[in-house]
């Protein structure tokens, strides 16, 4: 899948599993979420690199997760051919977000895109299993829950406790960075032949 991904597949590819985003995540997410450490001079830069702070939409969880380089290189690169710098990340022609808050489907376009990069891999290995976008997460998930506290994989997914993000909002990302840096060693040969 990341071989063939081209330009906004490849960010949806690795927000799935950097970040155990979805499509409501995705859809939500703006430009100014997205902390890159060569753009801004932030504590949270300085401590951790780039990073993506965001409020999940269902649990009201605000996680800060730490971006991969090859996340960061998606990102950068999807916004280097627009005009302008602020609004959703993953637009539609006319401006507006993919995500369709008033739709019946309202993940339809990502579903899509998702379609249309499982095909290309389908095209040259027949038996790639044909898996929703939703995987990436459950991906996430499962091999965070091999290696990690369940704080730690609670945090990654938006499930912090509420004593830490509804009473005192407190957060320092801790439990985030740790899986996002445990997540990106387990999949190290995803992206050795870029590398090289």
């Amino acid at each position: 899948l990341y071989q063939h991904a081209r330009g906004d597949e490849r960010l949806i590819f690795l927000l799935g599993l950097n970040c155990g985003f979805g499509a409501a995540e995705m859809g939500q997410l703006k430009v100014e979420d997205f902390h890159i450490k060569s753009q801004h001079r932030h504590p949270w830069n300085e401590e951790r690199g780039s990073v993506l702070v965001f409020r999940r939409p269902k649990s009201n969880h605000v996680g800060m997760w730490p971006l991969w380089p090859e996340t960061e290189k998606a990102f950068e690169g999807l916004m280097e051919g627009r005009c302008e710098k602020s609004g959703h990340v993953f637009k539609r022609r006319d401006g507006d977000s993919l995500y369709r808050h008033t739709s019946r489907n309202p993940s339809f376009a990502f579903a899509n895109l998702w379609q249309r990069l499982t095909n290309r891999v389908s095209e040259q290995h027949p038996e790639f299993p044909r898996l929703p976008l939703g995987m990436l997460r459950g991906t996430a998930w499962a091999l965070l829950k091999q290696h990690c506290s369940g704080d730690v994989v609670r945090a990654f997914s938006g499930h912090g406790t509420a004593y830490r993000d509804h009473v005192y909002r407190i957060h320092d990302g801790h439990h985030e960075a740790e899986a996002c840096q445990r997540l990106r060693e387990i999949l190290e040969p995803v992206f050795e032949d870029e590398a090289n």
